[in-house]
């Protein structure tokens, strides 16, 4: 079971370089780890300080090396009372256990011994970065109903910082309605007394609010990662002795029952000291891609090239035919998954909510009478993998499930769709058999979660997909891909164009593995250019990505790529389509100074160098 989620894009994306640079920071290839960033002695110490001493409380000999303050890096409120009065009081204990990848962590549990609340941290710290990564879970040991938990901050971390250092704020634009400006990097300045609090909206992890920042502090700073698919909010605060960074989950306020467990969200923070702020950004990208991001076979795994077929033509009027037209209209172009959109319900989308057992039940027979077996079996023949789209956590009254499972659905009064409560055991094995009879029964090769909620969270999430994994274990999850939306029927659709796009994508992607660096100030505007780096130091290559837009009047750029060698000899390749040039000979010192001219406006040009 692999889950992804796409970028959609049609042919008025097909400048070379264009169509992919859409995964410049998340599309990664199947490749032999790249040579990783060395974390400076100076780093290893200042983290293995903050280690020590604020998760497994030993007393550190380097006061000289601290940058984090001594403290408890999270904090809640138990029965009204923080956790800085009641942690010292409880019993702690810390014992050694192994990541599912075999990195060492340690457990670090403290437990109540009046309400029997116990609190774990489950914290690693990776040898060869200077990052820790840890989850708090709550685990009711008591008799009775717990104490109420609330503003449980799953990373309260304090940062010495002087009145002198000019701080900044670093992030992302999160995703919008209108989508022009997402994910377009922003800064702010954080002064003496400055206060920013941010939150994603509707319970969707990255709608109005991006889970990673950089907090620069002079010539260092501290990556922060939030992981977690619902409602969180952080809050940074700045004073004259000290910053403070805080995240947990936003109006947490619950008992919880004897022997349940809640988690917290993942966090992640990095340190990083330099002048360049993308040696920060790199040392995470290199953390992501080594201990974090999926993997099959032990090597990670690479994002598809999809084809949606009838689900944004023919919708609710789309038949077994019309998607196996459209498939047969993408045959031999590379394609790597073909998908089944959301329009095969009994009831017309968007009511949703008939995931009944049998599953044959849900369809609708008349246009699908094989539900999607014939389709799975065409997509596979025709050397693609298939890809199913899902939305179970959202029911619509009147549905089947709505009827018959009432006691699993919370519905609004008067609302035009409720969710579905995976929170409740029964419902979850319920739901987990449902998905995996689809998988199985219909040649599923991805399961596409739409994740449509807007509710702030959906409890019991982890423990569904944590079933689906352990039922279809060599199948894994990731938040990556590329699809297209386009009509590829017409006769006169530009498929050897297509193909060649397809083709370079695949060609090129082996880059993005590498170190990341934008070449020119990140904008909107139709005048300016565009021009991004990939680079990967062991191989001594890389690629770069340039875009004159529309109304640039430039038709030249002088751009400075990173990490070039001005004493060695580079073979490089300029593309203007999809036809390469001879490759040249280019000094180091040249390179580190490149001209790049694009007559076209709009236009394009990738450039391939290697060190020689």
């Amino acid at each position: 079971m692999i889950i992804f989620h796409f970028f959609s894009a049609g042919a008025k994306f097909l400048l070379p370089g264009f169509l992919f640079s859409a995964l410049s920071i998340i599309c990664f290839a199947c490749l032999p780890e790249a040579q990783a960033l060395e974390m400076s002695a100076a780093e290893r110490t200042t983290v293995d300080t903050w280690y020590k001493s604020s998760f497994l409380g030993e007393e550190s000999s380097c006061d000289n090396s601290r940058f984090f303050s001594g403290d408890i890096p999270f904090s809640f409120v138990l029965g009204g009372k923080h956790s800085s009065k009641l942690l010292p009081t409880w019993k702690k204990t810390v014992s050694d256990a192994k990541s599912d990848r075999g990195d060492p962590v340690r457990l670090v549990t403290y437990l109540d011994p009046v309400s029997g609340l116990e609190v774990r941290c489950r914290v690693t710290r990776y040898a060869d970065f200077p990052a820790l990564d840890w989850t708090l879970y709550f685990t009711n040991r008591g008799r009775n109903d717990s104490p109420i938990i609330e503003r449980v901050e799953a990373v309260d971390s304090k940062m010495m910082v002087r009145p002198e250092i000019a701080m900044s704020f670093q992030s992302l634009n999160a995703a919008t309605a209108n989508g022009v400006a997402d994910w377009q990097p922003y800064e702010k300045a954080l002064p003496i007394d400055g206060h920013i609090d941010f939150a994603p909206e509707q319970g969707r992890s990255s709608k109005g609010a991006t889970p990673f920042f950089n907090l620069q502090c002079g010539d260092r700073g501290v990556i922060t990662a939030i992981g977690w698919t619902g409602q969180w909010r952080a809050s940074i605060i700045r004073n004259s002795r000290q910053v403070n960074i805080t995240a947990g989950m936003q109006n947490l306020c619950l008992s919880l029952f004897k022997g349940e467990t809640i988690r917290s969200p993942r966090i992640i923070q990095l340190y990083w000291q330099g002048e360049d702020q993308y040696r920060g950004y790199n040392l995470f990208r290199r953390l992501m891609f080594k201990h974090i991001m999926p993997r099959v076979d032990g090597r990670v795994v690479v994002p598809p090239i999809a084809k949606t077929g009838m689900g944004l033509h023919e919708g609710d009027r789309g038949t077994e035919a019309d998607q196996l037209a459209h498939l047969k209209s993408v045959e031999g172009l590379g394609f790597e998954y073909f998908w089944f959109d959301a329009f095969y319900g009994r009831d017309d989308f968007p009511k949703v909510g008939n995931y009944v057992l049998p599953v044959s039940r849900g369809f609708n027979t008349k246009r699908f009478p094989r539900g999607f077996t014939n389709v799975a079996k065409a997509v596979n023949r025709a050397g693609m993998k298939y890809i199913q789209w899902f939305e179970p956590e959202r029911i619509c009254p009147g549905t089947l499930m709505a009827q018959e499972h009432p006691e699993w659905v919370v519905l609004p009064d008067n609302g035009p769709w409720g969710m579905f409560n995976l929170a409740i055991p029964e419902a979850r094995e319920y739901i987990t058999k449902y998905l995996d009879d689809m998988i199985k029964q219909h040649g599923i090769d991805c399961l596409r979660i739409d994740n449509g909620v807007g509710c702030g969270s959906t409890p019991g999430y982890d423990q569904l997909w944590a079933k689906l994994d352990k039922a279809d274990h060599d199948r894994i999850g990731i938040n990556a891909g590329i699809t297209f939306c386009d009509d590829c029927r017409p006769k006169n659709y530009p498929k050897d164009l297509l193909k060649l796009a397809i083709c370079e994508g695949k060609r090129i992607r082996k880059y993005y593995r590498g170190d990341f660096y934008p070449l020119t100030k990140v904008t909107t505007s139709h005048e300016d250019w565009c021009v991004t780096q990939y680079h990967r130091p062991s191989y001594g290559d890389g690629m770069i990505l340039a875009f004159r837009r529309g109304k640039s009047p430039l038709e030249s750029l002088v751009v400075n790529p990173h990490d070039i060698d001005p004493k060695a000899e580079y073979e490089v390749t300029r593309s203007k389509d999809y036809n390469h040039s001879k490759p040249e000979s280019i000094a180091g010192k040249e390179l580190c100074k490149l001209n790049i001219q694009i007559d076209a406006q709009p236009g394009s040009m990738l450039i391939e160098y290697k060190i020689k």
